[in-house]
């Protein structure tokens, strides 16, 4: 799903990462209250939290499966406009992917080099 105004979904996102922590330090706040009541305490007012946080739970819930939701479509987008661009451009891409495995080739080598190294100076320190 594409829209012409990028920023729109990115201040959609932004809203539901913030009700999602919204919902959730409203579970952790009626958590701890229902935690603070005594064990002896089983009356009305432990239902009445316990019905609270069973509805805060909820929300948390139904928050986190539309940011779930939104982080899905977010993705394929982006999947679909990198694929258009690979596809307009596809020797640009190609290099890229070049220098980019060219690029964690040389850091992979030198990190192995490294660690051979490291080991043949510790053989010899024990030796």
């Amino acid at each position: 799903m594409e829209t012409a105004f990028p920023t729109l979904e990115h201040n959609r996102g932004r809203v539901l990462r913030e009700r999602l922590l919204s919902d959730l330090g409203a579970v952790a706040r009626d958590a701890g209250a229902l935690m603070r009541l005594k064990a002896g305490d089983a009356g009305e007012t432990v239902r009445a939290v316990h019905a609270h946080l069973a509805a805060t739970i909820a929300q948390a819930r139904a928050s986190c499966a539309a940011l779930q939701v939104h982080s899905i479509l977010i993705a394929a987008a982006t999947g679909k406009r990198i694929d258009r661009s690979i596809r307009a451009h596809p020797y640009r891409s190609a290099a890229i992917a070049l220098g980019i495995g060219f690029y964690l080739g040389a850091r992979l080598a030198r990190k192995r080099d490294s660690a051979r190294v490291l080991e043949e100076a510790t053989e010899e320190t024990e030796n």
